[in-house]
């Protein structure tokens, strides 16, 4: 390790350290084993170099003492506190687990029942924190932690209430602590008040809470952005995409809850998190239909395979514990576990051949029979125009023809065998450039031949 606490550091004379658990911007946590108990404790150290900054220590320890004050089962508890070298440090319980940005990332978003379970769980550690005038100010899913109970039940944890303000003394203490102006939090789930370094209450939260639920159960952010300026200019002014024209098959009521912890205005939120969770209970006995219709972020659809895959993660089957204490609103807030993801994998096969085969063009199996279908029908038209436009042009020789005033409708037909003299009497009658032009275009009509003379 590069910090200060190596392994094998005795911090207050009882844990040991035995290795480093894992390090961020501001601190590190390390495993320690209790010398005497023998029982393994997570430590929690400010950075050297991040102490000397005026009031970080002071923050660190508020945090401490914030999560003292709240005795609820889903949040991390914290025994002990102290300082090594100036350096101050807090005593945490140990969990075996991860938290929930590494699994969603693993997993690209969960099913509604799992998602909405999950955010039940930590509703209800910060309703505690809310009762007793602490506002977390940074919620997100690397701050919620997937832990197990001793029984081997899942169990949601929040983390890091570093940020976090106490309302009944925010004109004093906690105005001390953060600079006037000054912006807090993580973009993408802060707040519009909290964007733009105005008051926050405990609707700011409410705010962060229907981010992640948004990211849960869609995958996706509802306000998407590579800067803090793009993701402000969105949070500020635009509205998100209804989780169902993500995800095909959301219910309703699901896009009305989330849509409605995204209201701009505080005012039009929840006013409580235990209003909030009243409105998220009746979705946990709802069924969901799966639904590939799923549009990307820029309006497109998602491909087949991807389509496939989330169809295959929304048949995944949800069970729930038959032990499972149920919850003070009725209902159990308990982490759904899901069955794995090789259990599904014949089901995977098919749903994406059927997808695929469904997805071919409708012309693929048929294309021979609609090319001579389409040439036969143009071979039809154009022949029955030709015959109209030929009828057109002649009608006048087929009338005359008809009256008996010529003997033929065209002039090309020869003079009959028992008047060749007068037919060609009648040809040299004329000049031959006349009679050529009058035999195209109006033939002569043959004379016919007269009595034969007697003989006597």
């Amino acid at each position: 390790m590069t910090s200060q606490v190596q392994e094998g550091t005795i911090l207050l004379g009882k844990y040991r350290v035995e290795k480093e658990l894992g390090r961020g911007a501001m601190g590190y946590v390390v495993a320690a084993r209790h010398e005497h108990l023998g029982e393994l404790f997570a430590i929690k150290l400010m950075l050297p170099e991040v102490a000397e900054f005026p009031g970080t220590a002071e923050r660190f320890l508020r945090e401490a003492r914030a999560c003292a004050r709240i005795k609820s089962e889903h949040i991390v508890r914290v025994t002990d506190s102290g300082e090594h070298d100036g350096v101050p440090f807090m005593v945490m319980e140990y969990l075996t687990g991860e938290d929930l940005q590494s699994l969603l990332d693993k997993r690209r978003f969960f099913p509604m029942h799992e998602a909405v379970s999950y955010v039940l769980q930590a509703c209800e550690a910060i309703s505690e924190a809310h009762s007793l005038g602490i506002v977390h100010r940074d919620l997100k899913p690397s701050n919620l932690f997937l832990a197990q109970r001793p029984n081997g039940k899942p169990c949601v944890k929040v983390l890091d209430f570093g940020i976090s303000k106490d309302l009944e003394h925010r004109q004093e203490a906690a105005s001390k602590l953060t600079a006037t102006g000054s912006v807090v939090g993580t973009p993408s789930y802060m707040s519009p008040e909290q964007m733009q370094a105005q008051p926050t209450d405990q609707r700011g939260d409410i705010w962060s809470i229907g981010v992640i639920l948004y990211e849960f159960a869609t995958g996706q952010l509802p306000f998407p952005g590579q800067s803090y300026a793009t993701i402000a200019g969105k949070v500020l002014y635009e509205q998100p995409l209804a989780p169902h024209r993500l995800r095909g098959g959301m219910p309703l009521q699901f896009d009305e809850v989330v849509l409605r912890c995204l209201e701009k205005r505080p005012e039009n939120r929840f006013a409580s998190v235990q209003e909030l969770m009243a409105a998220l209970q009746p979705l946990m006995s709802m069924t969901v239909t799966p639904d590939v219709s799923i549009a990307s972020e820029s309006g497109s659809s998602s491909n087949i395979e991807d389509k496939a895959t989330m169809l295959d993660e929304e048949k995944q089957t949800v069970k729930q514990p038959a032990s499972l204490a149920p919850s003070p609103l009725g209902k159990s807030t308990e982490a759904l576990p899901i069955e794995p993801e090789a259990a599904n994998q014949m089901t995977n096969f098919y749903a994406k051949r059927v997808i695929s085969e469904k997805s071919k063009s409708p012309w693929a199996g048929s294309s021979r029979s609609k090319t001579t279908s389409t040439i036969g029908a143009f071979l039809f038209a154009a022949t029955t125009i030709g015959l109209a436009v030929a009828l057109w042009m002649n009608q006048e020789q087929v009338k005359r023809f008809i009256a008996g005033e010529m003997a033929a409708p065209s002039a090309s037909i020869a003079p009959s065998a028992s008047a060749p003299a007068s037919a060609a009497s009648a040809a040299s009658a004329a000049p031959s450039a006349s009679a050529s032009a009058s035999a195209s275009v109006r033939p002569k009509a043959i004379p016919k031949p007269g009595p034969k003379p007697v003989t006597k």
